[in-house]
């Protein structure tokens, strides 16, 4: 099924992307963050925006990727670029 048309990639990358998603994602979440293995996936919660939450580092640094609904993506952004102010 194709989604492409609803839903919305977001990505954090660089020396703080694990800091920024951690104190985004519940508290029960941060283990998970904390050990997904490179270009593993999980389904998981980001500033209340329910996201399939991806490793990655793709710039040559260690990141995330979220592949979120079209209608959270946007106050999602706005929540990281406040946590990385």
């Amino acid at each position: 099924r194709d989604t492409s048309s609803t839903t919305a990639l977001l990505a954090v990358q660089g020396p703080l992307a694990e800091k920024i998603v951690t104190t985004l994602v519940p508290d029960d979440e941060i283990p998970l963050v904390k050990s997904m293995k490179y270009y593993s996936a999980s389904p998981a919660v980001v500033a209340d925006a329910e996201v399939l939450l991806a490793r990655t580092g793709y710039t040559g640094e260690d990141g995330f990727e979220m592949y979120v609904a079209n209608a959270d993506a946007v106050p999602l952004w706005r929540t990281l670029l406040d946590g990385t102010t």
